[in-house]
């Protein structure tokens, strides 16, 4: 079966290439089932390491902690309306309208709690664009709109039908230093986590230097764990 989905693969609408990317990374109902998702990993960048711990839900709230060694030293989180941050000291503050937005684009955007499926149901729009080839990979490509208007694109290997990488404009940390840039994701080392194919590192790419701007290397991924509302409040 797989070697006739290359063979046809010129032909292919956008709706069956969903539907090769939902069964590769585990299947509608293994995806859907998963309603809230805990990540543990550690992020490098050229100024620092730092371990952190990242949580989200279906119902459309997330929260990070960033670690250095045992303490922690910053928080960022999204309470199903607005974002907040908070260091290791001091009160906590709202987050900047793009801050808000991009942690609510991490919650709905697809390799944590949705699938590519699911995406036209919330209300987003996707769209084929032409075939692109990167590195010898004659990638199929499709744009992704969220109802807010914040767009990417995704890079679908023919072989793997995964997600290889993304691109779109934007800040790295946009509470910080709010300049866009175009920003590539590199989708890396897949392992199936309960029957759902999960990215265990991603790396992230300024595409004008060639440079690196972020690894992050995920330790443990677990699914449908409880979350209490306290978690996501401002305090």
């Amino acid at each position: 079966m797989f070697t006739s989905w290359i063979a046809e693969a010129d032909d292919l609408t956008l709706a069956e290439i969903i539907q090769r990317n939902t069964q590769a990374v585990g299947g509608q109902q293994a995806i859907e089932s998963v309603k809230s998702i805990e990540i543990s990993l550690r992020i490098e960048e050229p100024e620092f390491t730092v371990d952190a711990v990242y949580i989200a839900e279906r119902k459309g709230r997330m929260r990070i902690d960033i670690y250095s060694g045992e303490q922690r030293v910053y928080t960022e989180a999204f309470d199903g309306m607005k974002g907040w941050q908070a260091g290791a000291e001091g009160p906590a503050k709202d987050s900047k309208l793009k801050g808000s937005a991009a942690l609510f684009h991490g919650i709905v955007l697809p390799g944590k709690l949705y699938g590519l499926h699911e995406m036209t149901a919330l209300g987003n729009q996707l769209e084929l664009l032409n075939q692109e080839e990167i590195e010898g990979v004659n990638y199929y490509v499709m744009k992704l709109t969220l109802t807010d208007g914040y767009s990417l694109k995704y890079y679908i290997n023919p072989d793997s039908w995964l997600i290889d990488r993304s691109r779109d404009v934007r800040a790295l940390h946009p509470d910080v230093d709010p300049t866009p840039t175009v920003i590539e994701s590199r989708f890396l080392d897949y392992s199936p986590v309960n029957g759902v194919a999960r990215a265990f590192r991603m790396e992230e790419y300024d595409v004008e230097k060639g440079q690196r701007l972020q690894k992050g290397t995920i330790k443990e991924i677990k699914y449908n764990i409880q979350l209490s509302d306290s978690l996501f409040s401002k305090p």
